[in-house]
């Protein structure tokens, strides 16, 4: 039997929730947890989490939130939210779908640290969040640390694979390979 041993400096950073940013008032992002049937299959050793949602009292001010707290829109300022679920362990998949256009690197849909600040700052900003952009560029604190092989437009699914176990978050658009980011 194996434990988990957290050192005082790690146990903030342990906690994460997937979490998007969204700049037009045209933006919208979905996301499906597991409620409804997942366009690609659930990878094997993963889980899902079918009662969630976008988080409603976890939001920057300029995100509005519709079709069951599903769908995140956003108005003329960077804003993130999270989902109403956080995890310290485990394996969780889930999509999200761009369901309305908007342009350049204007919706982010990636990973946050439980309490990070959702006002203001795009996911990627700081290094308590890493966000792909709808142009396929991965950003982590400021920087691209990478990107997927294309962009997201209208209906595009991007796949996420947490795993917490191995602290390793991976993203793929549609029905391409996965990219890893390790070292959460």
């Amino acid at each position: 039997m194996s434990a988990l041993i957290l050192l005082p400096e790690q146990t903030d950073k342990l906690f994460w929730s997937p979490a998007y940013s969204a700049f037009f008032v045209s933006d919208g992002l979905t996301v499906n947890f597991g409620a409804s049937a997942f366009v690609y299959s659930v990878p094997a050793g993963y889980s899902t989490v079918a009662s969630g949602t976008w988080d409603p009292t976890n939001k920057g001010s300029g995100i509005t939130l519709s079709g069951g707290n599903l769908t995140a829109n956003g108005s003329s300022a960077h804003h993130s939210g999270s989902a109403t679920w956080d995890k310290i362990g485990g394996r969780w998949y889930w999509e999200t779908t761009m369901s309305v256009g908007g342009g350049g690197n204007s919706i982010f849909a990636g990973i946050l640290a439980a309490g990070e600040a959702v006002e203001a700052n795009f996911l990627g900003q700081t290094a308590n969040g890493i966000g792909v952009a709808q142009t396929g560029q991965i950003a982590r604190n400021n920087t691209t640390i990478g990107a997927l092989p294309s962009g997201f437009a209208t209906s595009s699914v991007l796949r996420h694979k947490l795993d917490l176990i191995a602290q390793t978050y991976e993203m793929a658009i549609n029905a391409s390979i996965f990219y890893l980011v390790d070292n959460l």
